[in-house]
């Protein structure tokens, strides 16, 4: 990436309405999530931009739910299609790890269904686990994902499965989370 762009940790310089854009329309992870909704995740999560430096405007986001002790989950990841494979998703990968270095948290996870290269070069790996039963706490699912069985989780550190489980194993209990493949993530209003 070049010096056109800059990371940003600051919640203030989303546009809430670009991201709302992204992630409703364009992205595989939440298609058709409310602005409500969106701006709800936005406000209880840590948010991550890259910007252009002459407009201003957001090319990339990314947003963390974490514990601020322990855990970390990576979500909503997107780059703006128009300036994809310039290196901005990397940089924003990288940003945000290093916000969180300080925190010395055991696990930072994601999901993906296409960007595994990218994850891989920040560090994160795939690691499998036999599949087991799960604990389910949603009903509903999102059919696009349901019918791919595409989704892939990955840990930076350690624990989690490839491959359409979603499973982790904390200091020897399985926490298991949403899977598509499964049939356990919410639907969007």
């Amino acid at each position: 990436m070049d010096s056109n762009y800059r990371f940003s940790a600051d919640v203030a310089d989303i546009d809430r309405d670009q991201v709302h854009r992204w992630i409703s329309e364009q992205s595989y992870c939440a298609p058709r999530r409310s602005r409500a909704r969106q701006d709800a995740a936005i406000d209880g999560s840590r948010n991550f931009g890259v910007y252009d430096t002459e407009s201003n405007k957001q090319v990339a986001y990314a947003r963390v739910i974490t514990d601020g002790v322990t855990f970390a989950w990576l979500c909503d990841v997107f780059v703006d299609p128009q300036v994809r494979g310039r290196g901005i998703g990397a940089v924003l990968i990288k940003g945000v790890l290093e916000e969180f270095e300080p925190l010395g948290l055991r696990r930072i996870a994601l999901s993906t269904n296409d960007a595994h290269g990218l994850y891989s070069k920040s560090g994160f790996t795939a690691l499998g686990i036999p599949r087991h039963g799960w604990n389910e706490s949603a009903t509903q699912a999102l059919s696009h994902q349901q019918a791919s069985g595409q989704e892939h989780t990955y840990s930076r550190l350690s624990g989690w499965v490839s491959g359409g489980n979603a499973q982790c194993v904390i200091s020897g209990t399985r926490l298991d989370v949403a899977s598509p493949a499964r049939g356990m993530m919410p639907k969007e209003p």
